[in-house]
């Protein structure tokens, strides 16, 4: 594994310094109704995003009303996941990033920050998140460039979901330094049909780089919360840095 170079250094600074994790992030479906005119792609996503989870919201708390308790959407008994506030996953990633100059294993360091990144600026869910392919980030749509989920949770019975995330809040930032400065570590040709966006330090039969498993994002974000949020107590897990997206809208 090459040693992190100059360029790289120099990546994580324009990406990302002075970032500050504030601005909404859109999750869920688009609203199918006309639009009113005037209004950006972003603002749009945002409207609709915040009209699903305010639904969301309200039928969990109606539920936990009925069972005498606050729950989320786990069901009865579960607790209510406040996610961390702007500043403290400020702190995580900062932390977080500092690490990447001088840590042991770069790619999958810099791996596990660039994937619990994305899910914080727009609320990807970890199976969606490393089912990526390098093909699915579609730089050319929109303002700030698109994300193909194609492995979206749908439904009771109806399978995977598709759908199209903007790449805003600094998520196109944070892909393109990943693509550009880190990918080439797993593997030498990120053309190939089915290339992970995310990949593993495991091989293929044909020796091209497998998936990143969910157990590796999850694990990387307990210990980096352990390192660079100590008063964080709960376990930090993808799905509340999806929760923080929300929180932000």
């Amino acid at each position: 594994m090459r040693p992190m170079h100059s360029g790289q250094v120099r990546a994580l600074g324009w990406c990302f310094s002075g970032l500050t994790v504030t601005t909404v992030v859109p999750f869920a479906r688009t609203d199918r109704r006309p639009q009113p005119a005037g209004r950006s792609e972003a603002t749009l996503f945002a409207i609709a995003a915040g009209t699903a989870i305010q639904n969301r919201s309200t039928r969990s708390h109606h539920h936990s009303a009925s069972s005498g308790c606050l729950s989320s959407r786990g069901g009865s008994g579960a607790a209510l996941r406040i996610p961390p506030s702007a500043e403290q996953v400020g702190r995580l990633f900062a932390g977080w990033r500092e690490e990447l100059a001088s840590c042991r294993k770069f790619a999958p360091t810099a791996r596990n920050y660039a994937a619990a990144r994305l899910m914080s600026e727009v609320g990807l869910r970890v199976n969606e998140a490393r089912s990526l392919d390098v093909a699915d980030v579609k730089w050319e749509l929109g303002r700030f460039g698109k994300l193909h989920v194609r492995m979206g949770k749908g439904a009771r019975g109806s399978g995977p979901r598709e759908r199209m995330v903007p790449l805003i809040n600094n998520a196109r930032a944070t892909l393109g330094w990943f693509v550009e400065e880190v990918w080439s570590h797993f593997d030498d040709d990120a053309s190939r049909y089915g290339a992970p966006l995310f990949p593993s330090e495991r091989k293929n039969a044909d020796g091209t780089s497998a998936r990143v498993g969910d157990e590796a994002l999850r694990a990387s974000l307990v210990d980096a919360a352990a390192r660079h949020l100590p008063e964080w107590t709960d376990r930090l897990t993808p799905h509340v840095l999806r929760h923080f997206c929300a929180s932000q809208l």
